[in-house]
Order: structure tokens, then sequence, then C-alpha cells
């Protein structure tokens, strides 16, 4: 049964929401003044046209209205609905209705009453939201970062592709589950207890790094970076946390720490080096023209007791005891020993300042073993074996060169053995190498030493330059070879002497 017109009139024609009733048949038989501020249509063009309802519903939402009329019919009860219309002036404009079937006293549906409130304001702020939740999402999903969301309870309310895919949690298992998921057992009580604190009572998150490391699905546990941020939203704050990690980036801060180390000892290693160089060519120069200026006196000396020793072994003479003319001779001899020590400091210097060029030749290495022995005072209490077999082969060396390394690396075995020993002298091959080894029984060198010895001016004897074995170094890198050295205090030292059997090989 109807409202009367005029009653239905007085209550709704102020009404702001548009309210009408449709008869099936004939179409409105009332639409208030609402409707033309909603779709633009009076209420007597609505009643000139009783299609126009359907002429003027948004093409994608017709069918829907067509259905709405037959479940009104067939189902007998009211629809709640959202339906778009096409403004006169062509907006499209959304609106929701309440539609309520009438009866004829048979119980049939005649027509229909209605309500319909334009909700096109709040639709599309609904839609910006969801476009902007929309690229919220996108833009979080894109980042390689961890995007994660909390309530003030520290629940995952909000879980990025990049947050999936550094944890291994998928979204389902991480939303509403409590971020203390990702924290190591020890730091989850402190840390849950700040971050409810910075949420609730708005007081800043404190500036250090309280969470350093966090913790995968699988139990991994990896260096993280962390920021956070909060925001309120209708009474209610949460806190943005952006998680990065930082295993690659420490890596590369370690390998570049560590490359800048060894590039730091380099240099200084280099520069070590390059001042090392520079003393040993101001030592080079210097001692180039020391043995030079003392070759010359030193030849006086030798000539006058060579021209000594030829007078004293013709002079006519007979006054001079023959006891007195032993003295003399012995005096003569240590003479002569001071003068070969001398000369050897001389060749040593010369030999350290100068480049030396070899001069290559067939060497029968156990005999130059013989001619090294000999030209060494060895003393009664030490032995000398010699261990070079008869099928050792000649080396292609300079004889002279090899053969002082030798007479300095002997003198040194001997001047280690003050208490007497075994002075082994052994050769042999390996493939296309000769190796020698000079080895003594003597006192050893200290641990300390044993990187110095082949320094310029390094010595531990009362006596000695220091250039003795640096000499020795020089003279056996000439021929293409190196040396090396074994020692133990109390035991003995063993100089290793490697040579080509082929020069440049």
């Amino acid at each position: 049964m109807f409202f009367s017109e005029r009653h239905f009139k007085e209550l709704v024609e102020k009404a702001n929401d548009m309210m009408y009733i449709f008869d099936l048949k004939e179409g409105f038989k009332y639409i208030n003044s609402a409707s033309t501020k909603i779709v633009g249509y009076t209420p007597e063009e609505h009643y000139a046209d009783k299609e126009l309802g359907f002429k003027i519903i948004h093409p994608d939402d017709a069918s829907k209205l067509l259905k709405l009329v037959k479940d009104l019919v067939e189902e007998k009860e009211p629809v709640r609905i959202e339906l778009r219309w096409i403004h006169k002036n062509g907006k499209v404009i959304w609106t929701e209705q309440i539609n309520i079937p009438v009866f004829d006293k048979n119980g049939k549906v005649i027509a229909i009453e209605g309500i319909a409130r334009d909700i096109t304001d709040r639709k599309e702020l609904e839609e910006e939201l969801k476009a902007s939740d929309e690229r919220f999402r996108l833009a979080a999903d894109a980042s390689p970062d961890a995007i994660i969301f909390v309530d003030s309870d520290g629940r995952i309310i909000f879980w990025n592709e990049g947050a999936e895919k550094m944890f291994g949690y998928t979204v389902n298992e991480a939303l509403h589950a409590s971020i203390s998921l990702l924290i190591l057992e020890k730091d989850k009580t402190r840390f849950i207890n700040l971050l409810v604190s910075y949420v609730t009572s708005g007081e800043q998150f404190p500036n250090i790094p309280i969470w350093k490391v966090a913790r995968k699905k699988n139990g991994q546990l990896f260096p993280i970076e962390v920021s956070f941020s909060r925001w309120q939203q209708m009474g209610k704050f949460y806190l943005m946390i952006t998680i990065r990690d930082i295993t690659e980036r420490q890596m590369i801060e370690n390998g570049l720490r560590k490359r800048t180390e060894e590039l730091t000892e380099i240099v200084e290693e280099r520069t070590r080096a390059l001042k090392e160089a520079e003393l040993i060519m101001t030592i080079g120069q210097v001692t180039a023209m020391v043995g030079h200026d003392l070759r010359n006196p030193l030849q006086v000396l030798v000539n006058m007791l060579y021209l000594i020793r030829k007078t004293l072994k013709t002079s006519p003479y007979t006054d001079l005891g023959i006891e007195y003319q032993r003295r003399l001779e012995a005096f003569l001899i240590k003479a002569q020993e001071q003068i070969d020590y001398m000369n050897k400091i001389i060749l040593d210097l010369q030999d350290f300042g100068k480049s030396l060029e070899p001069k290559l030749a067939n060497t029968n290495f156990r005999q130059l073993v013989t001619e090294a022995l000999a030209m060494v005072k060895v003393p009664e209490h030490i032995k000398i074996l010699i261990d070079i077999g008869d099928n050792f082969p000649s080396l292609m060396i300079d004889p002279f060169m090899l053969k002082r390394a030798m007479v300095n690396l002997i003198n040194n075995a001997l001047q280690a053995m003050p208490n007497g020993g075994k002075l082994i002298i052994k050769a042999s091959l390996n493939g296309d190498t000769a190796l020698i080894d000079v080895q003594d029984t003597g006192i050893g060198i200290p641990e300390e030493n044993m990187n110095k010895l082949f320094t310029p001016l390094f010595t531990t004897k009362p006596k000695g330059q220091g250039l003795g074995l640096v000499v020795c170094e020089k003279l056996i890198k000439a021929n293409g070879g190196w040396i090396s050295v074994k020692s133990k205090v109390g035991v003995g030292t063993t100089f290793s002497i490697r040579l080509p059997l082929k020069h440049g090989s």
C-alpha cells in the first residue's frame, strides 16, 4: 500500500538523498527534487520517460540493475546495492541504494520504493586510497630492502617481497606474527621493550645500533642496517622498519680493508727496499772508492814482504842468530796473513760495489772445492768431509766467482767451530739443478739473526764487515743460482747453493 504523495513529499522533498517510487509497469510514480542534483534529471523528466532509469545507468552496471529488479520480484526482500549512473553532464555518479519491494493485496510485487545516496566522493577516495596502496605496494615490492610495518604490540601488519626474499617467510607466515621472529634470542626482550616504548610514547628511537644481526627462517644469521619511522592513524601508532642486508657490503669493506692493509705493507716494504737500495748504492760507491784506494798501498806491502823474504834467504850476514831469523820469518808470516785478510776485505768491497759479469766456463766442481780449501787455513781440530759423486758433472759457471763464494762459506763454517767439529761439503743433482751444501757442526745462528744474514753491514763477529754473505749471494746470483740457510743453535748451520746445469735455465 502506498503512502499518500502529499505526505511523502512533505517528508522527503528537502532531503539530500534521492527518494523514489517506481511502478514496474508505469515507471516513476514519484521522485524527489534531489534527483536533479544527483543525476542531473528533474522529476518531470523521470515522469515523462518511464525508461529513463534504464537509459542513464552505466553500461557496466546495466545487468546489475536488471538483476536487482528480478531479485526484488522473485525474492521479495529488500536489496542494498551500489550502482553507477551517467549524469546529464556525462559524469559518472556512484550511488548507494536501498530498494524495498511493494506488494498488492495478493502479495505480488508491483513497485519499488527506494532511496539513493550519492557516494561518488567516497568511492573516488576509496579508489585513490586503493591506487595509493597499490603504488606503495609496487614501490615497496620493487625495493631490495625489507619493508615491514608493525603495530604498537610489535605485530607485523605489512610484509613486502624484499622481506620475503631476505628472511624466507611468506606474507601469510609473517602477517600478525611478532617482529621478534627475526631477532636473536638474547636481543628479543630488550628490542621489543624499546620498540613498544618508542611506538606508544612518541619518544625518539635511541640512536644506537640496537639491531645489528637478524635471523632468517632457516636460522642463518646475517648483518643488517636498520632504520625506523613512526606514524599515527586513527589514534593508533605504527612503526615502519626498513632493513638492509649488508653482508655483501661488509665483505667488500673487509676486502678493501684487507687490500688497504696489504697495499700499506707493500708501500712500506718498497719504501724500505728503496731506502736500502739507496743505502746499498751509496755503500757501493764508497766501497768501490775505498777498495781502489787501498789496492795500491796493499800491493806495495805485498811487494815489500816478498823482497824481505828473498833477502832473508840470500843474506850473507851470519851475525843474525838462527833463532832471531826464525822469529823474523814468523812475524813475516803473520804480516802476510793480515795482508791476505785485508785483500779479502778489498775484494769483498769491490765485488759489493760493482756489477758482476760472470765469465762462464765448464768447471770441475771437485777441483774447485780443493782449490778453495787450499786458500784457507783449516785448524787441526776440524775434520773435512767431501761428498761429491764421481759422476757429478762439470758446471757452466764463472770459476773465480764461485771459488770466492766457497772460500767465504768455508771460512764462516770454520769460524763457527772454535772448539772443533766437522765441515761437510756435499754436491748432488736434482734434475737440471746442482745442489751444493756447506754444512758445519758449530754454534749455530740465533733465530732473531736469520733474516739479517744477507743484509749489508750486518755481522755478529768482533772482526768483520758484514759483507761476506752479501757478496756470496751476489756472486751466486750472478751465476744464475740462489742461496739459502738453515741453522739450529748448538747443532750447526747449512748453507745451500742451487745452480742450473745450463746457465739461464
